[in-house]
């Protein structure tokens, strides 16, 4: 179990990736490209990079792993995006993000110290 002060920079990172989703399917809907890359960036790696060292600590190494493999997997999704991928490769590669996402929920649960 963790304190909430921990808990709220992870919510903070599951909220950014649940709006990406949106985002990106929203403008592959619309063939917006650049709207997708942007959507995609969002949650990738950089977005986890002010993880306190605490919070790393105190976190299963596999939910950490499967973490930061789903931000690099949205940097690879940007750049792809950037490279010309089509829109539907592009979308069957963030249904493979989603199952990173429903992985980890399925996996772990944070339960708050009292």
């Amino acid at each position: 179990s963790i304190g909430a002060g921990f808990l709220y920079p992870l919510l903070g990172e599951m909220r950014t990736m649940l709006s990406s989703v949106q985002g990106f399917v929203a403008a592959a809907a619309i063939g917006d490209t650049a709207a997708m890359r942007a959507a995609a960036t969002a949650s990738g790696v950089a977005a986890a990079r002010d993880l306190d060292p605490a919070m790393q600590q105190r976190l299963p190494q596999e939910f950490l792993r499967l973490g930061m493999n789903t931000h690099a997997a949205w940097d690879s999704l940007a750049m792809d995006v950037s490279s010309g991928m089509g829109t539907e490769q592009s979308l069957g590669r963030l249904g493979g993000i989603m199952g990173n996402c429903v992985a980890c929920h399925q996996q772990f649960r944070i339960n708050l110290e009292k």
